[in-house]
């Protein structure tokens, strides 16, 4: 749970973004969370207004690896259980998910 944003097999820094997903309800997706959505905003709009050092949990996470990013939640009372995750990226997306983070 230790390795740095970026660093598992197949994945980038969320400050180095390389590729995004978007799913059928529009949702503009990175690994760790939702960006926007292109039914409400163009692509580019949202893509520019990226900035994962003005997401509190973002940055976190970016400085800090999973451990920070599960203080930072902590710091919000928001419950998380990371039990079950078998990797990194599953309990990262957990706990963004908990933190009201992308």
């Amino acid at each position: 749970m230790s390795l740095p944003c970026g660093s598992a097999s197949y994945t980038g820094r969320l400050d180095e973004v390389r590729c995004l997903s978007i799913a059928s309800n529009g949702d503009v997706h990175l690994c760790s969370g939702t960006i926007g959505n292109i039914y409400r905003d163009d692509i580019l709009e949202i893509v520019d207004r990226y900035d994962p050092y003005d997401d509190p949990a973002s940055r976190a996470v970016l400085f800090g690896g999973v451990p920070s990013l599960l203080r930072y939640a902590w710091s919000l009372r928001a419950q998380v259980d990371i039990g079950d995750c078998r990797c990194a990226c599953a309990a990262c997306r957990r706990a963004m998910a908990a933190a009201g983070g992308r």
